[in-house]
């Protein structure tokens, strides 16, 4: 969905608080949002509400999450005519009250275009922490045009991003933004403006699929809405004078385009714009022939954990081909050997080919599915050959690394490894796995992962990759194999109830297990009876929430094995 104000004033005539500089914002105005992505509802300027005070003034913003399925941002600020190395503080105010846990509040921040809030260039990170649970908090986190994906020319998207713990609707309350931009950089706020149209996410269906278009989300004293057809095959519109439009998707693919303009009482009118792709589903070959900007369904197996924390960046294959699926900005709600189908359009990042996703509702999930046979090829093959396995699984047996330090915990690391004594290959160790901070493997070492690739020019047929996905993914070939860990089923409790983690099953087929380490590494904090037991047990908190727990094994040679089980408490 792109963004386009149809006025006789500029965007920025609808934000009357536009500063040079540091400057602070506090709805008093009547603003609400500057934009938003996932499902954030009902954006509103309110004073005291549910018994809760505006921290500064009489106005603050309230928001909600409707349904409930990933991770809503406000757009609560934007500082554009940034330059290289500039550096933007930014700070808000969330209101929370509930320690300890969801639902909270946290900032961060994407990269935009210059002129386009709604046009996503890359994410910008933010501060890990979360509102404290006491009341109103401040969230802050100091943004970085230094940072490597930020292009010149890209503006500052400031986030307030919502997290839920309940199925219930949570309303969060947000006030007193204060922003520290250089002097050259425009900081944007919200301001009262006349409303603001919406004309929904964009969308990919099948043909012969009835369509809706939703304009409801639209801001504003609305009193006419008007939807027409822009681009593709032409369709009848049903609806097309009120906020919510039908049509029967046609037989041939392709993208359609509509324009969505409200018309306010104050005679003023706003348009936004959706696309509408119609796609047939494809194998994973089928899809990288095609190319990219093709929009296409496809469905693969899950081979890889996610590899971008803040987006959802997974790896799947199916019997032909493998790709990675990218969302920016949202979590895709899949795991590892999952089998899904996914709709989005391709694309190639720095060599790599890529189906972007443009929302969790663009992916279905069917469980777990068979994990693909693993390829045993060579350095020299992935060298010279590359793009054939590229985001497949493969194995390149007697590894050894030559250049690059095995990283610490946190840290990624580009590592040249050989098989043969001559050719050179990157092993990328990503630190959104388990591998980095695990103890360096004895080389050489037969190791798994997937294919993929980083080049940054034309015509992007070199410097293929081997990224291992798991500490796992490393076998020694010193005789001593690794300890197989694990950490048993997944569960669902109900609250309260005392739960048993056994990873008593866990085995080592040419050796003894000597150590057992348990580690709760997301959700609700609780207490194990041990952490160096085969055995342990803990109660389950008094909250629906959903707990992960890391296993590691280790064997009388040293050798580790790692298996991750989860704990859903349900009420």
């Amino acid at each position: 969905m792109k963004k386009s104000i149809v006025l006789t004033i500029s965007l920025f005539s609808l934000l009357p608080f536009v500063i040079y500089g540091q400057s602070t914002y506090s709805w008093e105005d009547g603003g609400t949002i500057l934009g938003y992505y996932g499902n954030l509802s009902d954006p509103q300027n309110v004073g005291i509400t549910n018994g809760v005070n505006p921290y500064d003034g009489s106005a603050m913003l309230s928001v909600s999450e409707a349904p409930l399925s990933g991770t809503p941002q406000a757009f609560v600020a934007w500082v554009t005519d940034l330059s290289a190395g500039d550096e933007v503080t930014a700070c808000f105010y969330g209101y929370d009250d509930t320690p300890g846990s969801s639902p909270s509040l946290r900032i961060w921040g994407s990269w935009s275009a210059n002129d386009d809030i709604d046009s996503y260039q890359g994410s910008a990170d933010g501060n890990t922490d979360y509102t404290d649970g006491s009341g109103w908090s401040q969230v802050c986190h100091t943004f970085s045009t230094s940072q490597e994906n930020w292009g010149s020319g890209e503006a500052l998207v400031v986030q307030a991003r919502l997290y839920s713990g309940s199925e219930d609707p949570t309303v969060y309350y947000i006030d007193l933004i204060s922003v520290n931009a250089p002097e050259t950089a425009m900081v944007n706020f919200p301001g009262a403006g006349a409303g603001g149209a919406n004309a929904g996410d964009d969308q990919f269906v099948s043909p012969g699929d009835l369509v809706t278009l939703d304009g409801s989300a639209s801001q504003g004293d609305i009193v006419l809405y008007l939807w027409q057809q822009t681009s593709g095959t032409s369709v009848s519109l049903s609806g097309a004078e009120t906020s919510i439009a039908t049509f029967t998707a046609p037989e041939e693919g392709g993208a359609l385009t509509f324009d969505l303009t409200v018309y306010y009482d104050s005679g003023e009118f706003d348009t936004d714009d959706v696309s509408v792709n119609v796609v047939s589903a494809m194998t994973i070959a089928e899809a990288r022939s095609a190319g990219v900007g093709i929009g296409t369904t496809i469905e693969g197996v899950v081979i890889s954990p996610n590899l971008q924390s803040g987006n959802s960046e997974y790896t799947i294959q199916d019997e032909t081909a493998g790709l990675v699926v990218f969302g920016p900005g949202f979590d895709m709600g899949v795991n590892y050997g999952d089998l899904v189908r996914v709709s989005g359009v391709t694309d190639e990042y720095n060599g790599k080919f890529e189906l972007i996703v443009s929302s969790v509702d663009d992916v279905e999930n069917f469980g777990p599915g068979a994990i693909p046979d693993v390829q045993v090829i060579t350095v020299a093959q992935l060298s010279s050959n590359g793009e054939e396995y590229e985001s497949e699984l493969i194995m390149i047996e007697g590894v050894t690394v030559v250049s690059g330090e095995w990283p610490a915990e946190g840290d990624f690391a580009n590592l040249i490894i050989v098989d043969d004594g001559a050719t050179t290959a990157t092993m990328r160790i990503d630190d959104d796995t388990d591998i980095d901070g695990s103890p360096e493997p004895v080389w050489p070492a037969n190791v798994t992962g997937v294919g993929s690739q980083y080049d940054y020019d034309p015509p992007y047929d070199e410097f293929y990759q081997l990224i291992p996905r798991f500490v796992s993914d490393f076998q020694a070939t010193d005789g001593n194999q690794i300890p197989h860990a694990d950490a048993g089923e997944d569960q669902a409790v109900d609250q309260g109830v005392i739960v048993t983690l056994d990873g008593s099953n866990s085995s080592d087929a040419d050796g003894t297990i000597v150590g057992y380490i348990w580690e709760q590494v997301e959700g609700t904090q609780v207490d194990l009876s041990d952490y160096e037991e085969p055995v342990v047990t803990f109660t389950a908190p008094n909250e629906n929430a959903t707990l992960l727990f890391k296993l590691t094994v280790y064997d009388n040679l040293g050798a580790v094995g790692i298996d991750y089980v989860s704990v859903v408490v349900i009420s």
